[in-house]
């Protein structure tokens, strides 16, 4: 799957990921000592779903811009929406133009004494990233192969943090280098919020970790969130659902999900029948 991101950015799997984020740091501010928000795969910052790229799938508009449709979207999508058109070059402007990746939305909920430290390989991307948050004392950038970084910079100092892992999956082995990953990571920060992403293709609609993750996660409380589409322009190209993965999910993250994926299904996938969510826990006992 070649997944270059400014060619899906705004997509429907991006919209449940940010939602989903933006729900976390809530959680996180509910309490006022500092926190460090770990990106693995940062990508560029902010992206322009008018270019040449995002046009060419059309993405956006079957993902935030079908979302911004709705005039009455749950409130629980109020915080997430704000930070969406915070993201325009022209407030003033209703059009939306931009979409904002995984790092800019982390960013509105950092606060002076919060710390970002995201990681980006590409050298084009990072160097984006970078001119992004240049002014910023507490955003620190890395350009490094993920798994390798993730390990060195825990744990953080703040011992409260939130790390997303949300790769490309563009080498046929990323899942067994994130396994690897994570559990050093885990070794290391075993109280932190983790939060994985990971497609759901029209090759393979359905995620089953590898073992060795699936022993991992089972090992945790964790809680996963699937959405499956069946009625997407996407499915054209192969993308037609996503699973997230929470390691250490925030209080009462479940009951506002219940409330958000029955919402998501009505949204994009047209009629009751074209699609399915669901929730799973484990680790409980």
């Amino acid at each position: 799957m070649n997944y270059q991101h400014s060619y899906h950015a705004g997509n429907f799997a991006d919209v449940i990921k940010h939602a989903v984020l933006s729900l976390i740091l809530d959680a996180f501010h509910q309490k006022e000592s500092p926190f460090c928000f770990i990106d693995t795969h940062a990508g560029a910052g902010c992206y322009d779903i008018t270019s040449e790229h995002a046009q060419k799938t059309q993405e956006a508009e079957e993902g935030i811009l079908k979302l911004l449709q709705d005039p009455k979207p749950p409130e629980l999508l109020s915080s997430y929406l704000k930070v969406v058109r915070a993201a325009q070059l022209n407030p003033h402007n209703p059009t939306i133009t931009q979409y904002p990746g995984s790092p800019w939305v982390a960013d509105q909920w950092c606060r002076r004494e919060d710390v970002m430290v995201l990681n980006e390989l590409h050298p084009e991307s990072c160097r984006l990233l970078k001119r992004q948050f240049n002014a910023r004392s507490n955003v620190y950038i890395h350009q490094r192969e993920a798994y390798e970084f993730l390990p060195g910079v825990l744990p953080p100092k703040q011992k409260r943090g939130l790390i997303l892992i949300d790769p490309p999956f563009e080498k046929p082995d990323e899942e067994h280098l994130l396994t690897q990953g994570l559990e050093r990571a885990l070794e290391k920060f075993p109280q932190g919020v983790y939060l994985l992403w990971f497609p759901l293709t029209s090759r393979n609609p359905i995620w089953k970790p590898v073992p060795k993750l699936y022993g991992i996660l089972k090992s945790h409380k964790t809680l996963t969130v699937t959405l499956r589409f069946t009625s997407l322009r996407s499915e054209e190209i192969g993308l037609i659902g996503t699973s997230l993965v929470l390691i250490n999910p925030p209080y009462l993250l479940e009951e506002k999900l219940k409330v958000l994926l029955p919402y998501f299904l009505k949204i994009w996938g047209e009629t009751p029948s074209a699609g399915s969510f669901q929730l799973v826990k484990s680790g409980e006992n």
